[in-house]
């Protein structure tokens, strides 16, 4: 009797620990990928959008025209160019760009006056490079080196989207902002 119990209180404590092994990894990758922002900021045509000591602006969203040779996108659909900047203005936002395990990251997403979204394509065949902008806020040179930012100076950022043609005239961004703390900014034309 005294065996059973022990068995059974055993596996009361083992059984949620190796549970618990499993399934946090995943719940907090998952928690991260969903959480909303815990702060929002917009900034309208020509104007800067301050967010965890960045200024972000957008710079422009043009009509991509296709390579010669690319693959063919989509019937009823349009490349567009979008370009925005990212600059460091506190020594802490500084320090995110030169740890490559601070977590920063800033995807964008190009949104419609309709709120529908599309995330950027990774296709490189759309649109000729020009080697002038990133294409993400932070640039690694090695595995373990990114490409340091230094205080006050601008990163230009591309994406590339593949959108309705109706989508192009209203087009904007949202980057969404990780470093400790999610945040969203929203770049409007």
């Amino acid at each position: 009797m005294k065996r059973n119990l022990a068995f059974a209180l055993g596996l009361l404590l083992v059984l949620p620990a190796l549970v618990a092994l499993r399934v946090l990894p995943w719940r907090h990758k998952y928690e991260v990928s969903t959480k909303t922002a815990s702060e929002i900021v917009t900034a309208s045509a020509g104007r800067a959008a301050v967010m965890a000591g960045m200024e972000w602006r957008l710079k422009s969203i043009t009509e991509g025209v296709p390579q010669q040779g690319a693959r063919p996108i989509p019937p009823r659909t349009k490349v567009a160019v979008a370009v925005y900047s990212v600059k460091p203005v506190t020594a802490q936002a500084v320090k995110w760009f030169d740890d490559p395990k601070a977590g920063l990251a800033c995807p964008a997403v190009a949104v419609d006056g309709l709120g529908r979204r599309w995330k950027a394509t990774i296709r490189r065949d759309l649109v000729p490079e020009d080697g002038q902008h990133a294409y993400g806020c932070v640039i690694v040179k090695d595995r373990d080196e990114n490409v340091p930012l230094p205080l006050n100076q601008e990163r230009t950022i591309r994406a590339v989207f593949v959108v309705p043609q109706d989508a192009l005239r209203s087009l904007g961004l949202e980057v969404r902002v990780s470093t400790w703390e999610q945040g969203l900014v929203r770049l409007n034309r």
